[in-house]
């Protein structure tokens, strides 16, 4: 059965694809803004969120005034214009606006912005994005879902402007792409040598065996790993439960998580933040690439305005 439902994923991608290439679908453009999409071919767990607040950060360091556009799945607001963390948003878009001075569009363009992340962008093709980054963790993925984990096939990796590999710690892939390595972090506010012993790990990601080996790769040992679903939220009851098993224990989660937590009563020094670090530098002539683009976009819209 899930062999049918994957070709039939399948063929529909490409259909909707085929119909968007002929011109039966438009996209719709933003030409006073630089539009810039991060997405991915698989389903969760390639970094999105990561890279966008990463991107974000050195953008608005350029004086840029930074918009994210989203789709807040499984979040409450099904559209609207957010400049502060909500319980209406996700976990992912609460994490952006946490660490980021970017407005945030639920299926809307915030118009005060000059450079547009638009988070999870591949298979959004009805937003024109003038920068389309996929990022690939696992290039060894054959089949769409539900019988694999891709969205659609390989091959349309063709319409990202740049391809780069997540998780070159973890997988061996022979490529002339760009490789931006997810597999290091860190615990916040913690030297490793004065981690807890008494450990335990709840997350709910899109992809907990990433999580794993990211602690795993940084030495990080914990007594048990709890994983929920993605976008999960916990339940009072399901957490009473590991602590009633696992008395005086500390808890390690992933950032997005970490709020969730402390609303059902967990005290702040109970709970540790693993925090994942990228370096931008890995990217550098993809970053070139884009400062060049943004400049001849904006000095042309001055000169017009001239």
């Amino acid at each position: 059965m899930k062999t049918l439902l994957s070709h039939l994923w399948f063929f529909t991608s490409e259909i909707r694809n085929l119909l968007y290439e002929k011109g039966f679908f438009q996209s719709k453009s933003y030409p006073n803004q630089f539009v810039i999409g991060i997405g991915n071919l698989e389903i969760s767990g390639t970094g999105k969120t990561t890279l966008t607040i990463e991107l974000a950060k050195y953008f608005e360091s350029q004086n840029y005034k930074i918009g994210i556009f989203t789709s807040n799945y499984k979040g409450k607001a099904k559209k609207g214009i957010f400049k502060k963390v909500s319980s209406n948003l996700n976990d992912e878009s609460n994490l952006i606006l946490s660490q980021t001075n970017a407005v945030l569009g639920v299926k809307e363009v915030p118009q005060e912005a000059e450079i547009i992340l638009v988070d999870d962008s591949f298979q959004k093709r009805y937003l024109h994005k003038d920068f389309e980054i996929c990022l690939v963790a696992n290039l060894k993925e054959k089949f769409c879902l539900p019988l694999g984990k891709l969205r659609e096939p390989t091959k349309n990796l063709i319409r990202a402007s740049e391809v780069i590999f997540t998780k070159s710690a973890f997988f061996e892939t022979i490529t002339e792409n760009p490789k931006l390595d997810f597999s290091k972090g860190f615990v916040i506010d913690f030297d490793k040598r004065d981690l807890p012993q008494n450990l335990i790990s709840i997350s709910a990601t899109g992809n907990f065996n990433w999580f794993r080996k990211c602690l795993e790769f940084n030495s990080i040992k914990t007594k048990n790993d709890f994983h929920f679903r993605d976008h999960s939220d916990f339940k009072k009851g399901e957490i009473d439960k590991i602590f009633s098993n696992y008395p005086n224990h500390f808890i390690l989660t992933t950032e997005k998580d970490f709020p969730k937590l402390l609303n059902l009563g967990i005290t702040k020094d109970r709970i540790l933040i693993f925090k994942i670090k990228i370096n931008l530098e890995e990217i550098q002539p993809i970053l070139k690439k884009l400062e060049l683009l943004l400049e001849r976009k904006y000095l042309n819209k001055y000169n017009k305005i001239e």
